[in-house]
């Protein structure tokens, strides 16, 4: 078998109900030049066995069957081992547009940039779809990282075909345990170099399934030791360079109080002292709701915070 042009890489975990949605969706890409890297995150339900069928049928597409270790080490496992000149990531849940490869290809040849972002749809289990524009204004690095840390962007990496050189010349890393934005912090290690070229097409070829039951919407006490390693790692990696990464640092903590508070993993304990580093942040908010759920939380009366807050 040749050298692939594009390395798709796949992470599951237990999606036996959605996961053949997004091979077949891969199988019927105009563009044919593709290897297909499925990881199989020690999934406890049929989902190995549906994609060990599909790499009997077609040898580009392999497996790597691992115990289960999490979203980020399964993707830093397929990135070790891709073989094309671009690659991007794909959600077992989700599915793209037949001609999606084709475009984004044509477009970094055409454009010879190291990453081309394409607009996407949000897909709810009622068959609704929203069109979501990437507002990419301007192409420099700077100003994506900056689109995504202020959410004009997508943090991910499904809506993205880059470089695969990229991830070696810039030493980039897969943080274990980092399950919740391990996108963002690949952006994060790429974006702020200045030499990196980008290119974007106004058309949306991913399919996202917007799963409440996925770690971005259920914030467990795993999880949320995950947010919180994230706001150290934003510390570490984020430069003082620009005054939107050093917001973004600063105010990223009064997120993590509102992931334990709200989730109740804190013990009142914790509440008070966890808010007492963050108080100054909060008595910021322009909602005079949040400013009386804050107010609640400073005098002790937790569950009528939380009552204000939630609202």
């Amino acid at each position: 078998m040749s050298t692939p042009k594009i390395s798709i890489v796949l992470p599951v975990y237990n999606a036996e109900n959605t996961i053949s949605r997004m091979i077949n969706s891969i199988l019927s890409q105009t563009y044919t030049d593709w290897e297909l890297i499925i990881v199989d995150d020690g999934s406890t339900d049929n989902s190995g066995a549906i994609c060990d069928k599909y790499v009997a049928n077609d040898d580009r597409i392999r497996i790597i069957h691992k115990e289960n270790g999490g979203v980020a080490m399964a993707r830093k496992l397929g990135v070790d081992n891709v073989q094309g000149k671009y690659i991007i990531h794909a959600d077992a849940d989700d599915w793209v547009e037949s001609d999606m490869l084709d475009a984004m290809y044509k477009k970094l040849k055409e454009t010879d940039t190291d990453i081309v972002v394409v607009d996407y749809y949000d897909c709810y289990i009622d068959g609704k779809k929203v069109y979501k524009c990437q507002k990419m204004e301007a192409l420099e690095p700077e100003y994506m990282l900056c689109s995504i840390l202020q959410g004009k962007v997508l943090g991910g990496l499904c809506n993205k075909l880059i470089r695969t050189c990229l991830y070696r010349k810039y030493n980039v890393c897969f943080f274990e345990g980092v399950d919740y934005m391990e996108d963002v912090l690949i952006w994060i290690q790429i974006l702020q170099h200045a030499e990196v070229r980008v290119s974007y097409i106004n058309k949306a070829y991913y399919n996202y399934f917007v799963n409440i039951n996925s770690i971005t919407h259920q914030i467990t006490r795993k999880t949320f030791c995950g947010i919180q390693k994230y706001g150290m790692l934003i510390n570490e990696l984020l430069s003082d360079t620009n005054s939107i990464y050093t917001t973004y640092k600063k105010h990223f903590p009064l997120g993590v109080f509102h992931a334990g508070y709200m989730n109740y993993l804190y013990t009142d304990e914790e509440i008070k002292e966890e808010f007492r580093k963050v108080r100054y942040l909060a008595y910021k908010t322009k909602s005079f709701r949040w400013f009386l759920g804050y107010l609640m939380i400073d005098m002790g009366f937790y569950k009528i915070g939380h009552w204000f807050i939630r609202l």
